[in-house]
Parts: structure tokens; C-alpha cells; sequence
């Protein structure tokens, strides 16, 4: 069963949140207003389950900081604990504590209480992800995660294909011949290219690399740009969470920041269409950071397309005004239609185009 809802008190910008999820939900808006605090929240609450002291600066190769500088102190009212000093994050049913236990400039620690939890829930992709390299080292952790930088991409992808898997994407599957790369580069293609790559792993140099062909010619990944390099995790890790999750029927959750990187408006809509897909027949859940319409919009196409807007399709626009902080749902009609257009939410273009006009009218 997917997450329905996250429940955030009196962590960094939430004083008291409770924002429901579906299949595929998206998180956009202004810089600095809670979207990566949000995210932030839930890689929190999947440590808690296994930790009980969580160190602040390595979560999920986050550095969060102080301990004292993740709690929110804005309205005294919401009765955490006498002193203040202690957050919640809850999923569903299951409520995650966490409060301060020592502050030093080179130890910095949350004590937790929660639900012991074994099962790995959030698999995360940062916005900051490995670009294009000749070789890199090897990360042996869980062959199931490309890593939050992707890091473990060429790792994973090796090893996959070995199993000969695919996944349970139907516009894929019949393309791929029963070859897990073969679905990869079908979404590489499709989002930017016609490109065909093949993966090399040394295990013992602890070394992978990646090569292309471009019309029979080999070429190295650092002469065809950071596209490639930004999207491949994505691809893979969306892929292999399919995989998994309807092997086991497990609840595995693909969390991606700014998939629309390194991306011309095309490919941008397509990693949309790919994500949107993922969510609505791939059996994963989604959660996405964007600051792109063309990634909206290429996901409102593909829900329009296949009639899941109202079901499958969940947009937050976080917005700060005024020192304060807002989490507005925008509303989405079965036809695609944004309902309800808060001011903010991608209207740049149009502020720019009337403010040229005034300027050649002479106003």
C-alpha cells in the first residue's frame, strides 16, 4: 500500500503539517520554502527506524547541521515537549520523535524513538548528482540503490543486467528482449537521443565506466554532456524499484530533486512522461522536486493520456511570503486543467512578456 500522508510537526519551516501523497506527487515553488526540508523529513524518518542516535551530517550525504537548527521555534503553542527541543515526522500511522542530544561543532546527534523498521522504504536521488566521468570508484553497499548522487548507477545497472530482469513497464518490456539495459537506454533514447552505452565493472579495481556509440563511433561520457550522466539514475534506480516492488510487493518510494537537469524542454517533458509512468504502471511511488513546467506538464499529458489525473496525480506549490510559510494543493481537473493558478506557480513568463510590452509602448 502506498504512503497517504506525512505528518511534520515543529521541524525546520513546518510547525504543523499534514500533507497527503498519492501514486505520483509533486513538490514545486519558490526558493527556500520548504520543499527540500520536506524531503529532508522523510530521509529522517526512514533512519529513525533503524537508529536510534542519528548523526546530522551525513543523512543520506546531507549535512544537516546543527540539531538545534532543525527545530522550529516560531509558534510556542504546538505542545512537543516542555522544553521545545524535540520534532516529530509521521507516515501513515507510524509517528517518528526525534530530540536533541548533544551539539558539538564536530558531533552532532538526534536521539529517536520509533517503530524499529528493517524494510528500506525511500530511495533517493539529489538534485546534485554525479556528471559525466571517464571512470569511477565503486560504493559496494545495497545493490538495490544507484546512490543519492548516483554514485552506484554503473554498479547497480552491471549487476542487474546479469539477472537478465525487466521491469513491469508495458512500453518498455517488449522492447527490451528480456535485457534490463536494454529498457535503460530505450529511456535514455527516448529522453534524449539515439545513443547506445555499455557498462564496464572491475571489481577487482573497484572501477566502472561507461561508454557510448553515436552512429558506430565510440565516444567518452565526458564529449556528450551531463544529460546522460544526470538522467541514467533516475532511469535505473525508477526501473529497478519496478522490479522489486512487483517481484515482492513491497512499497519502495523513488524520491527525485530537479529531474529536469542538464535537460532541453524536451527531454524534460519526456522525464515527466517517464516518472508519471513509473507511478501509474511501474507499481512505484513517486515523489518529485521540480522547478520545471515542462516536467508538469509532460506528467499532466501522460495522466491526461491514460485518465489518472484525479487518481494518481498530487501537486504542492510551496510558497513564503513575509517570513511565513505555505503549502498550497493545486487542483487538477480530469482533463489536465490546472483549477486553481496561485501566484507564483509559473507565471514568470507571462510577468516578463507583459513587462516587454509596457516597455515598447513606452509605459
Amino acid at each position: 500500500m502506498s504512503i497517504r500522508n506525512v505528518k511534520i510537526k515543529n521541524y525546520k519551516c513546518f510547525q504543523d503539517e499534514n500533507i497527503e501523497l498519492s501514486k505520483l506527487t509533486v513538490l514545486t515553488g519558490r526558493n527556500s520554502a520548504g520543499k527540500s526540508s520536506f524531503i529532508q523529513s522523510l530521509l529522517l524518518y526512514e533512519l529513525s527506524g533503524k537508529n536510534k542516535r542519528i548523526y546530522t551530517n551525513d543523512i543520506f550525504g546531507l549535512n544537516l547541521g546543527l540539531p538545534s537548527k532543525l527545530i522550529n521555534f516560531t509558534d510556542s503553542s504546538i505542545d512537543i515537549d516542555s522544553s521545545g527541543q524535540e520534532f516529530q515526522i509521521g507516515i501513515d500511522d507510524k509517528i517518528s520523535k526525534f530530540s536533541i542530544e548533544e551539539e558539538r561543532f564536530s558531533e552532532n546527534y538526534l536521539s529517536t524513538v520509533a517503530d524499529e523498521r528493517n524494510n528500506k522504504i525511500f530511495y533517493y536521488i539529489n538534485a546534485e548528482r554525479f556528471g559525466p566521468r571517464i571512470s569511477q570508484m565503486i560504493e559496494k553497499t545495497d545493490v538495490e540503490d544507484v546512490g543519492s548522487f548516483g554514485q552506484n548507477t554503473l554498479f547497480v545497472l552491471d549487476r542487474v543486467n546479469v539477472q537478465n530482469l525487466t521491469s513491469a513497464f508495458p512500453t518498455t518490456i517488449k522492447k527490451s528482449n528480456g535485457r534490463f539495459k536494454n529498457e535503460c537506454e530505450y529511456w535514455v533514447n527516448k529522453i534524449i537521443d539515439d545513443v547506445q552505452f555499455e557498462v564496464f565493472v572491475n571489481d577487482d579495481l573497484g572501477v566502472s565506466s561507461l561508454r557510448f556509440k553515436e552512429n558506430g563511433i565510440d565516444v567518452l561520457p565526458t564529449n556528450v554532456g551531463f544529460g546522460i550522466s544526470y538522467i541514467l539514475p533516475i532511469i535505473v534506480q525508477g526501473l529497478y524499484l519496478s522490479v522489486l516492488n512487483n517481484k515482492d510487493k513491497q512499497d519502495r518510494v523513488l524520491i527525485v530533486e530537479n529531474p529536469e537537469a542538464h535537460l532541453h524542454p524536451y527531454g524534460q517533458s519526456q522525464i515527466g512522461q517517464f516518472l508519471a509512468e513509473l507511478s501509474h504502471k511501474g507499481g512505484v511511488q513517486v515523489i518529485v522536486e521540480t522547478h520545471s513546467d515542462h516536467v508538469i506538464d509532460g506528467m499532466r499529458l501522460y495522466s491526461l493520456i491514460q485518465k489518472c489525473v484525479e487518481s494518481d496525480f498530487r501537486l504542492y506549490y510551496f510558497n513564503k511570503q513575509d517570513g511565513r510559510h505555505e503549502i498550497i494543493s493545486i487542483g487538477i481537473n480530469e482533463s489536465g486543467e490546472i483549477i486553481d493558478w496561485p501566484k507564483g506557480f509559473f507565471d514568470q513568463a507571462k510577468i516578463d512578456l507583459f513587462e516587454m510590452m509596457k516597455y515598447r509602448l513606452g509605459r
